[in-house]
């Protein structure tokens, strides 16, 4: 048998606000959907070092970032000239090209 890929996926986060915590969350069809196609969801939460990120980026097998044109808007934060189909995904630590598909 063969491993699942492990594919992480951002949350959303709110932070405190007056006596209100700060919370972070995430719509099921994200994982559900990684889940069906026979994937490992990881939530990663905010990570206050860009180097805690590199690392977790190394060792899961996908990313997804959730999100809409509000938050995150490939159109806007690709690079110029850059591919944003579905195949090109931009973000801070560099281009990423999927080795593999999933589903």
């Amino acid at each position: 048998m063969s491993a699942k890929p492990m594919i992480a996926m951002n949350c959303d986060f709110r932070p405190p606000k007056g006596d209100q915590f700060a919370f972070s969350w995430i719509h099921s069809g994200y994982y559900d959907s990684i889940l069906k196609c026979g994937g490992i969801p990881i939530v990663m939460p905010q990570y206050p070092e860009d180097d805690e990120l590199r690392r977790v980026l190394e060792t899961v097998d996908g990313l997804v970032l959730t999100g809409c044109k509000l938050d995150l808007d490939p159109v806007l934060t690709a690079p110029s000239g850059a591919d944003v189909g579905l195949q090109t995904l931009v973000v801070e630590v560099g281009v990423v090209q999927p080795q593999r598909k999933v589903c």
